[in-house]
């Protein structure tokens, strides 16, 4: 019974609150409050169905009673099968300090999967589903940071299943996403936790691999990307730009940095940055080079593949390109002395020369016949709208564009003006 790994001594807070509610492996519903001298447990029983089964039953704990008083006895030994308790940092309200205890199922998931939605649960609602197809879903918790509890409705079928379903209210996700991913791992349980946007598809055997490789001591752990919009010329160049080391077919191996918000990493690793984790996590090119300046070492794993969906249209793109320019730049910059930064800002214009060069020796590398060889033409524009976006960031910081990134990071099928042509693309 729930109630057998109930609070085994006296507390001395004013009140206990479980938030948000735990759902376990059965489809519970389990909340926990109390006062010093009496914790009450209430479930909400869903049968097979999903549908909340009628009543509701409140099952008392008084941790200062020994005998039969007390519904729920402290057990004598612990069962792997039961719930477990975890107290976390305490937090405040109304000026009180009020700890938060959850109810888990026993043992800890595997690896905890965050993901961001700015507005509502459709605009995630794809990726959900594809990570609902994963062989070890069972194994995974499912962290979703949005602006309100109320706009994720924890009965739809592509949150059912999981180990466990979190959600992190964060109001300002389209104008801080670092923020609301840094807000994520802290929510999070698992001791590897993996991001994804809400337009970049895990396949099949994606989780699988990704927590096979982190019992290794890899830091960080990135797939392989694949596109999933493959024909459309400017897709391909938005594609290459970002994701051109990364793109399949990849070889596995030890690796400078890996696919920006879409990568797993153990947990306490991020955790150790503290309050800067939101800064690092705005480029996370630069986190993933100061994790190998501190002796970690990252691995790019084909086993684990994604698709990645692209801005298609030319305005869009020109904007997403200068947009992303000037954020790298203003974040690999932030502590540079003005004259390191006025000596980039001079060099920018030679950027798309060097990435153009690196960029198709590592396509010829791959021989990909879906290339479209009017992907080039594309790829040369957008590449200098990049240098455009990293001269501003050498030299004027981030500015307004780091308000900006929700208009990129969310709803790219807006822009994309093919649709997911891959098979697989939508479970």
């Amino acid at each position: 019974m729930f109630g057998s790994a109930a609070i085994n001594e006296p507390h001395r807070l004013t009140a206990r609150i479980l938030t948000p509610a735990v759902h376990d492996a059965c489809g519970a519903t389990i909340a926990l409050i109390g006062t010093p001298g009496e914790s009450r447990m209430l479930t909400v029983a869903r049968d097979e169905g999903g549908a909340a089964c009628s009543g509701l039953r409140w099952l008392r704990y008084n941790p200062r009673a020994t005998d039969d008083r007390s519904e729920l006895r402290k057990p004598r030994v612990r069962s792997r099968h039961l719930p477990r308790l975890r107290r976390v940092r305490p937090w405040v309200r109304g000026g009180r300090v009020i700890d938060q205890i959850e109810i888990v199922a026993s043992g800890l998931p595997a690896m905890s999967v965050v993901v961001i939605t700015p507005d509502r649960y459709d605009t995630i609602s794809t990726v959900l589903r594809h990570v609902h197809a994963q062989s070890v879903r069972k194994e995974l918790e499912i962290v979703i940071v949005a602006p309100t509890v109320d706009a994720i409705p924890l009965d739809a079928p592509a949150v059912q299943g999981f180990r466990g379903v979190r959600v992190v209210p964060f109001e300002a996700v389209a104008s801080s996403t670092a923020a609301a991913r840094a807000a994520g791992v802290r929510a999070a349980r698992a001791p590897i936790v993996a991001f994804v946007e809400d337009h970049c598809f895990p396949q099949p055997g994606w989780a699988a691999a990704l927590v096979a490789a982190h019992r290794e001591p890899w830091a960080a752990v990135g797939p392989a990307v694949g596109n999933a919009n493959p024909h459309s010329a400017i897709g391909w160049a938005n594609l290459l730009i970002e994701y051109a080391p990364w793109l399949e077919p990849a070889t596995a191996g030890a690796v400078e940095h890996l696919p920006g918000h879409n990568s797993s990493y153990k947990r306490n690793v991020l955790l150790e940055y503290g309050p800067a984790l939101e800064t690092m996590l705005e480029s996370e090119s630069i986190l993933h080079w100061d994790l190998r300046a501190k002796g970690f070492a990252l691995l790019l794993e084909p086993a684990a593949t994604t698709l990645h969906m692209n801005f298609t249209t030319i305005g869009a793109s020109t904007r997403l390109r200068f947009h992303s320019g000037r954020l790298f730049a203003a974040a690999r910059a932030r502590r540079w002395p003005l004259g390191r930064r006025l000596l980039y800002t001079a060099a920018a214009p030679l950027i798309p020369l060097v990435r153009v060069r690196r960029i198709l020796a590592q396509a010829w590398r791959r021989g990909d016949a879906a290339l479209p060889a009017n992907a080039f033409p594309a790829l040369a524009f957008l590449l200098g709208c990049d240098a455009a976006g990293e001269m501003a960031g050498y030299l004027l910081g981030a500015g307004a564009e780091a308000q900006r990134a929700g208009e990129f990071e969310f709803h790219v099928d807006r822009h994309a003006t093919a649709a997911v042509q891959r098979e697989g693309g939508d479970p």
